[in-house]
């Protein structure tokens, strides 16, 4: 190994150790955020509790979230946590509603689709469904079957919600985005929000709505379509 080569592994173990009383943590020096933060938060649950006992607490006395730690720890994952994430996209057409986080907006030109087309209740409702390895809108509500034509967007994600809390997850938090250039989405958003919160029977502050323009710039910016894109998390009950 050369000197420089030599100066580099000095610098950037392979392996560090936190230790603390009888309990070591290994890790790697490269590792992915998410990996690292899972680690550090182990490792920080680890002194709480060794500190706690070096004080004389007994398990009963210590903080219940040093249990909750610990239990995450074990599992190796998120604690009950699910992560989903959704997209759609319609086009915009002549002679039909715009209608957005089942807001009817004014425009000169609606969403295309089977059902109403909204686009912002499709990206959330899949986001869901794919936190809970559900599938997706178009599995559970196909644009095959008549029954769907026409269909209040937001009635089906309700649905999905209630599938979702069929098996055994609760929402904890969604985050939305919408693309287009036009119509105008900042005047509606609370409108917005509040329909998404009211179809999923979960508190306002759950559900956050923004909106963006591409300047210009792609399908969006030529305002042949409008995009959407959702992120939510999910509680196992």
């Amino acid at each position: 190994m050369d000197k420089r080569s030599d100066a580099q592994a000095r610098r950037c173990p392979s392996s560090t150790a936190l230790k603390f009383g009888d309990v070591q943590v290994a890790g790697r020096a490269r590792m992915y955020p998410v990996e690292l933060a899972l680690r550090v938060h182990a490792a920080w649950v680890m002194m709480a509790r060794y500190l706690a006992e070096q004080r004389g607490l007994a398990r009963e006395q210590q903080p219940a979230w040093l249990d909750d730690g610990m239990m995450a720890r074990r599992k190796g994952s998120m604690g009950g946590l699910r992560i989903g994430h959704g997209y759609d996209v319609h086009r915009l057409v002549e002679g039909r509603p715009c209608i957005i986080g089942g807001v009817d907006i004014p425009h000169e030109r609606g969403l295309l689709g089977h059902s109403d087309a909204d686009v912002l209740a499709h990206a959330l409702a899949d986001a869901l469904l794919g936190a809970a390895r559900a599938g997706d809108i178009g599995a559970l509500f196909p644009d095959t079957d008549p029954a769907f034509a026409g269909a209040d967007s937001l009635v089906l994600l309700g649905r999905a919600m209630a599938h979702i809390r069929q098996l055994g997850f609760e929402l904890l938090d969604a985050d939305c985005t919408i693309a287009c250039q036009e119509p105008k989405i900042t005047p509606h958003r609370d409108a917005m929000r509040k329909n998404l919160a009211a179809a999923l029977g979960v508190e306002l502050d759950q559900i956050g709505v923004k909106a963006t323009t591409t300047e210009g710039l792609g399908w969006e910016g030529e305002g042949a379509g409008i995009g959407a894109w959702a992120v939510c998390i999910l509680e196992k009950r």
